[in-house]
């Protein structure tokens, strides 16, 4: 199914069998062909109705809503007033990824099944729009990572965007029993050292995991726990552990990957700190240090084509702290900017 204008109905269809997706919503900055016109904007236009559909055994997604949907109140072109939108009831299963939203405002997966994907059950890469009501969401879903019906379990069951304003909420995780799969990855996307965003979750359960998330790097991701349903601590963050966190964050056991993981307590803020451009030219490419007034110390590496900044540093660190941020081999350079 090739959808090119969300304002359509599509209920009660079964997608079976092929190489890429089952519902492609492809929306064009503007029609084309012999509808041509600048005055209609697909992309604004809120959604119709898709409800009680179902993808299985497609070699890319399920659902793909891909380049980019940004649904706003009244639909017209050039709106700043995020519309949400539902995606309804939605039974994924045995695709290699069993949704995918690229470029998106506040839509929202409900009340679905995604069972025995390969890659993952959702994937969200980024998102624009607010948080609140007007958040992209997950809710009141179920995610299987392995079932009777195959042998093999998924990836994981959702990838969180590369951005803010996405919410998880009363989402169960089945079957996550493997040491390769797991409930939760961050930063979807992201190149290496990128990220530093936040999630939201709530309502969360989990059955038969013997893990909740992996981190790939320092500084990745936050996961933010609204109701103390991923953590067991109301309010809490669970991040990648670094050597600038606070005392009173502590280790988390249903961690996996290369950096082990943290939870901080409701009172810990965080921010995204980010450095770009650095003058002179000669402190391009060298790796950057911080230090904090407890005697932490961490390294950044400088990269390229980051998310922002394109080029330079960034790290996810607590707030109302002091820092030093430095060059430890251009220690000669007193002009810096």
């Amino acid at each position: 199914f090739w959808i090119v204008n969300p304002n359509n109905t599509v209920r009660r269809n079964a997608a079976a069998g092929g190489t890429h997706f089952g519902y492609w919503y492809r929306l064009p900055l503007n029609p084309t062909g012999p509808s041509a016109t600048p005055l209609v904007c697909p992309r604004s236009i809120p959604l119709g109705e898709f409800s009680n559909n179902s993808a299985h055994s497609f070699g890319w997604y399920g659902l793909w809503v891909f380049p980019r949907y940004h649904p706003q109140v009244g639909g017209g072109c050039g709106g700043n007033n995020p519309q949400p939108v539902y995606f309804d009831n939605l039974l994924s299963w045995h695709n290699n990824q069993g949704a995918e939203f690229t470029e998106v405002g506040a839509l929202q997966l409900r009340n679905s099944v995604l069972l025995d994907n390969n890659l993952a059950g959702l994937t969200v890469v980024h998102v624009e729009t607010q948080w609140g009501s007007q958040s992209a969401a997950l809710q009141g879903t179920l995610i299987v990572g392995q079932s009777a019906i195959t042998a093999n379990c998924t990836l994981t069951g959702i990838r969180t965007p590369e951005s803010y304003f996405f919410t998880v909420s009363n989402v169960t995780f089945v079957n996550f029993g493997t040491p390769d799969c797991v409930p939760i990855r961050a930063c979807s996307h992201c190149k290496e050292n990128d990220g530093g965003f936040e999630t939201r979750f709530e309502g969360i359960k989990f059955v038969n995991c013997t893990q909740v998330s992996q981190w790939q790097w320092p500084h990745e991701h936050l996961h933010r726990d609204m109701d103390g349903s991923l953590t067991g601590i109301r309010g809490s963050s669970l991040i990648p552990t670094h050597a600038l966190l606070p005392r009173t964050c502590f280790n988390h056991n249903g961690t996996i990957g290369v950096v082990p993981g943290s939870v901080c307590p409701a009172g810990i803020q965080f921010g995204r700190f980010a450095v770009h451009s650095p003058s002179p030219s000669s402190l391009t490419f060298m790796a950057a240090a911080m230090l904090n007034q407890e005697g932490g110390n961490i390294t950044l590496p400088f990269a390229k084509e980051r998310i922002a900044p394109i080029n330079g540093y960034m790290a996810l660190l607590p707030l109302n702290a002091t820092y030093q941020f430095q060059w430890p081999l251009s220690t000669y350079i007193t002009n810096i900017s």
